[in-house]
């Protein structure tokens, strides 16, 4: 039972560190929205989500993860960024 909560005491400091990862690319994510409504471009690049959740899928070949969860996190990681940009 201490080992199981030594992993997730480790799976918990993730956890900060991802949710730290996801409001630095918010951050980043508000300052395209801006900038995309000066220049009148659209919110959703199809073309670019696309080709990051191929690389992604690409890196991940040799591991047990799954490329289907990692296709749709991304996909809701993109979603949310889009609603942001509006």
């Amino acid at each position: 039972m201490k080992d199981i909560q030594k992993l997730r005491t480790k799976i918990d400091k993730i956890d900060q560190e991802l949710l730290s990862l996801i409001e630095k690319r918010v951050d980043l994510v508000r300052e395209i929205g801006k900038i995309k409504k000066e220049l009148d471009l659209p919110v959703k690049d199809n073309m670019r989500e696309n080709i990051i959740i191929e690389q992604l899928i690409e890196k991940i070949e040799n591991s047990q993860i799954d490329p289907k969860a990692i296709e749709q996190i991304w996909k809701t990681i993109f979603a949310t960024s889009y609603k942001i940009e509006e």
